[in-house]
């Protein structure tokens, strides 16, 4: 995310208007103190649907997971469990779209 900083930094400022000091002071400390688990970014994101109106979705398109993965069976249960949780928690209303070219039942045995 470092990389990024700086980018984030200017949204946060824009988006939230605030001065870009504050912003970096607010963005530091998050990355320091945030942290969360799966059920609780599926809870995040139902609290967030319900807040809005029926019919709402979510989507997240993840490209090239297979690249990420690899032969790592655990980063892959991750995302199962990302997958059943959403499914769960926000009761379809968000999705998780992968591609891949490889395929990953071969790369993960």
């Amino acid at each position: 995310v470092d990389f990024l900083r700086d980018d984030v930094v200017h949204a946060l400022a824009k988006a939230l208007k605030q001065s870009e000091e504050s912003a970096a002071a607010w963005f530091d400390n998050a990355r320091e103190s945030y942290r969360i688990n799966i059920e609780g970014l599926a809870r995040l994101l139902r609290d967030y649907l319900d807040s809005k109106p029926a019919g709402h979705r979510i989507v997240f398109l993840v490209d090239e997971v297979g690249q990420f993965i690899g032969n790592n069976t655990q980063l892959m249960l991750n995302l199962q469990t990302i997958a059943e949780q959403l499914g769960s928690l926000c009761q379809g209303r968000a999705w998780v779209i992968v591609t891949s070219q490889e395929d990953i039942d071969a790369a993960i045995g």
